[in-house]
């Protein structure tokens, strides 16, 4: 299993130029097909979590990043929102899913991919 750093809750670090640069986003990201993202606010507002867009990735989730009450998925690929017990909700590529059920804001994993297709 790939071990992966998650950008956390508002706080980006980017390299430029060889050096490192950290910036505080405002409270939306800005529309990029390299990423998942997970509100902690309806409609995507609030503290975000960013997964890259890794076909076939799954990532652990912290409790820290919950719950998710929105989420915007750039990826070509599906995005499953996994959960104790084997079950999971899937998020389109290139989508949105707003109004999340308070039974679905707490997933365990983020799971990319590997499908294109619609869920």
């Amino acid at each position: 299993m790939h071990i992966r750093s998650l950008i956390k809750l508002g706080v980006v670090a980017a390299a430029s130029a060889g050096c490192l640069a950290i910036v505080a986003p405002t409270a939306t990201a800005a529309p990029d097909i390299s990423n998942f993202i997970a509100y902690q606010g309806d409609h995507e507002t609030g503290s975000f979590s960013l997964f890259e867009c890794d076909r076939g990735f799954d990532y652990a989730v912290l409790a820290v990043s919950l719950p998710f009450k929105s989420a915007r998925n750039n990826c070509e690929f599906r995005v499953h929102l996994q959960y104790s017990g084997g079950r999971s909700i899937c998020i389109n590529p290139h989508s949105t899913r707003n109004g999340i059920l308070p039974m679905n804001q707490r997933p365990i994993g983020v799971k990319i991919g590997p499908s294109t297709a619609n869920c």
